[in-house]
């Protein structure tokens, strides 16, 4: 959007719009089948709310040039990144995580929601 003309602020909300539906309905066939923890889902659930409003102030002060530019270099670098890794993610681990993964696991998910809060492509 942003490359046809569309402001920057406008076309990164109207992404984060969708995409909110999209991850929700994309949630859906893991409510009932015992993949979610439920323990983890509401501190998770708060922590990508914080974290996306974070994000999505951060995107009102930073000026239009600096946010296409910005906007363009995080999404060379996630393309990098997913060419460099393209295993990632694919392992199973049956085995519990331990109390630093726990925390790891929420720090990431509040960053990566001030990402996507921020850029919404993430």
């Amino acid at each position: 959007m942003i490359a046809l003309g569309i402001e920057a602020h406008v076309a990164v909300a109207t992404n984060m719009l969708a995409l909110t539906f999209m991850s929700m309905g994309g949630s859906l066939p893991f409510m009932g089948k015992g993949v979610l923890n439920p323990s983890r889902l509401l501190p998770s659930i708060v922590l990508t709310i914080l974290g996306s409003s974070v994000g999505a102030f951060l995107l009102l002060t930073v000026p239009l040039k600096a946010l296409q530019i910005t906007i363009a270099m995080a999404m060379i670098g996630v393309a990098v990144f997913s060419l460099l890794n393209k295993n990632l993610g694919q392992a199973s681990h049956d085995f519990p995580a331990s109390g630093f993964g726990v925390v790891s696991g929420y720090a990431a998910t509040f960053l990566l929601a001030i990402y996507g809060g921020f850029f919404s492509g993430g």
